[in-house]
């Protein structure tokens, strides 16, 4: 038998035996992780709870714009493609855009092969064989050329300008856009990539503006505009100059009719993979803006989910928010995109047997750092979740920033308040045999909560707004799979964020309650909150009475004042999901399984709601909401 004495022994020496342990080896690891670690030989682990270890595992990086991006190379022959991939085989085919406003992309039927990562494409003998087609133009701006694997999956989409004779490429050109961003009723953002850094100007109302330095990303912000009102923007660059417009917003609580256009889930559909371009279902992006423009929609919120992503390299990811980004063109010429986080934006270390964390350091490794790298949205939302009640480190930034992925924007008498239900996302979080820390899925952290707690009222006391969206990928009252999370988790408060081995007060369904509160109790203005992840459209009626708890829940119970709708529309071209049976099953006035696009159409304090198939152009739904 063991004495106490003995026993006092142990105890005491497995907990300095867990102090030395954590001294050696958590020197480079965030505060923010309990749980991770660096060797000797600084080598990432996690201890298990068995006591054993998991380490990092290294994979290869898949594909990366830099391979893609600049793999045209020009010879005195013609253009020599090079990859630098030996294990890389497949197809080339080159293109070029038609001359009208929404330039379609035009393939010759010739096949280029793509043999151990090299090609070779003869431009002298192409033109002559298609010289009737391209009509003997000598200058062809924004060519494009489609790299597809053997298998008949598109990889790359790319862009460059060719000439009929050497040399047979530009030494600069647009890789990607240019795109309308942020526009207010006074300014806008054009946003644009060179395949080389340059310096380049945007012309726009007789005045130019110009890069302040050479670089790849180029980034003008257009002034002193006037409200409702169309304006030519020219690019120009190296001898080459492009011509596009966009519409500056409505006046600032302005009642003038418009329409908006809502959707999200635009992940790969392997059903259908010759639609897909790496990582996005391009074709059906496409189709959302085209349907989107064709009926004068003045922007498109696109909440989540846009790629595959769940990627462990940072070059992967960015290469899938840049696939998706161009299969939104030409429409984005003219028309500004908001896009935010889902789940499937996430990008973190991959231990073995699958243990995932988010990636660190945070301001070159994370997902949401990344993220705003490639898209363009407004910058006046919280910082971060630094110096917030769970924050261990008050000297140094260790939580991502929201910089670009929460935020809010107005256009006329409408704001669209931008949620992140993704951030900081630990997609092993749930998983019971080791604790990591992390945000879960569906979970609004305490800052960017207390962000929209103060946003609400700001709009709330605002007599400019009379309609209040709410937007975030994950949703309150999921209908199908993800019944087992989103801001439900079968019920279960239990599902919460953990820093540094210490759980949020709060768990997922006092939070979703804490939601609901701030947006129907405390909002007059807020009409509906419009969700994502089910892979689905669905219009929910979030009544006073609305079913909200399992039967054993014990905890304290909110009561709604009014209501609310929910429109989840994860039907941008991701596999579809089926419905489930929630306990607000009732509640649902309309269910579909096809691809949707959402138009919300204002109208002072009116609001109608019309789904739309962007495919077929069938009505899927109608309805008033105010």
């Amino acid at each position: 038998m063991i004495s106490i004495k003995r026993i006092l022994f142990l105890i005491l020496n497995m907990i300095f035996v867990e102090i030395l342990f954590a001294q050696q080896f958590r020197l480079a690891a965030p505060a923010l992780f309990a749980n991770v670690y660096i060797d000797s030989k600084n080598n990432l682990f996690i201890k298990n709870s068995d006591g054993g270890i998991s380490y990092l595992k290294h994979e290869p990086v898949k594909y990366s714009l830099k391979k893609f991006q600049n793999c045209l190379i020009d010879t005195d022959k013609g253009l020599n493609f090079d990859i630098k991939d030996t294990n890389f085989n497949g197809l080339l085919f080159l293109g070029f855009y038609t001359k009208n406003k929404y330039s379609k992309v035009e393939y010759f039927s010739k096949k280029h092969k793509i043999t151990k990562g090299k090609s070779f494409i003869d431009i002298k003998n192409l033109f002559v064989e298609y010289d009737s087609l391209i009509k003997s133009k000598n200058l062809m701006i924004n060519s494009v050329y489609k790299i597809v694997k053997t298998d008949g999956t598109a990889i790359y989409e790319g862009k460059i300008n060719i000439k009929k004779e050497s040399p047979f490429a530009d030494e600069y050109y647009i890789v990607s856009g240019p795109y309308v961003n942020c526009v207010t009723y006074s300014t806008s953002t054009i946003s644009f990539e060179t395949n080389k850094e340059i310096a380049t100007n945007v012309v726009v109302n007789n005045k130019t503006y110009k890069d302040t330095k050479i670089c790849f990303h180029h980034e003008f912000e257009i002034k002193d505009l006037m409200p409702d009102s169309t304006y030519e923007y020219k690019i120009q660059y190296s001898g080459n100059s492009e011509t596009y417009n966009f519409r500056t917003a409505l006046m600032k609580g302005a009642d003038k009719p418009f329409v908006f256009a809502y959707v999200s889930d635009s992940r790969a559909n392997n059903s259908s993979k010759e639609k897909n371009i790496y990582g996005t279902n391009a074709s059906m992006v496409n189709k959302i803006m085209n349907t989107a423009t064709a009926q004068n929609a003045a922007f498109v919120q696109f909440s989540g989910d846009l790629i595959d992503g769940y990627s462990d390299n940072i070059d992967d990811f960015i290469f899938q928010l840049t696939n998706f980004k161009l299969a939104t063109e030409p429409f984005s010429h003219f028309i500004p995109l908001y896009t935010t986080m889902g789940n499937h934006e996430s990008v973190y270390f991959n231990f073995d047997n699958n243990i995932r964390v988010p990636k660190f350091p945070i301001m070159s490794q994370s997902a949401e750092v990344n993220f705003a790298k490639v898209f363009v949205n407004p910058e006046n939302g919280p910082i971060s979740e630094d110096n917030s009640k769970y924050d261990i480190d008050k000297v140094e930034y260790n939580f991502p920033p929201y910089r670009e992925n929460v935020y809010y924007y107005i256009y006329g008498n409408t704001a669209m308040i931008v949620l992140n239900s993704d951030y900081w996302y630990s997609p092993s979080k749930t998983n019971n045999e080791i604790y990591i820390d992390g945000n879960i899925h569906g979970y609004i952290m305490d800052n960017q909560f207390e962000w929209l707690k103060s946003i609400i009222h700001v709009f709330e006391k605002d007599s400019a707004i009379k309609n209040i969206f709410v937007t975030m990928h994950t949703p309150i009252f999921p209908n199908g799979v993800h019944l087992s999370d989103a801001m439900w988790y079968n019920g279960d408060n239990k599902f919460r964020p953990s820093v540094a081995g210490k759980n949020a007060d709060k768990g997922i369904i006092e939070r979703r309650d804490e939601l609901l509160d701030i947006i129907c109790n405390k909002s007059t203005k807020t009409i509906a909150i419009l969700t994502g992840d089910e892979h689905n459209y669905c219009r929910t009626f979030v009544d006073t009475i609305i079913p909200m708890y399992p039967e054993n829940y014990k905890g304290e119970k909110i009561k709604l004042k009014r209501h609310i709708w929910q429109i989840n529309n994860g039907s941008g071209g991701a596999p579809f999901h089926n419905e489930g049976k929630p306990i607000w099953s009732s509640y649902i006035k309309k269910f579909a399984a096809e691809n949707t696009l959402v138009f919300f159409y204002i109208n002072g304090k009116k609001v109608k709601l019309q789904a739309i198939n962007p495919e077929t152009l069938e009505v899927i739904d109608d309805a008033v909401l105010r």
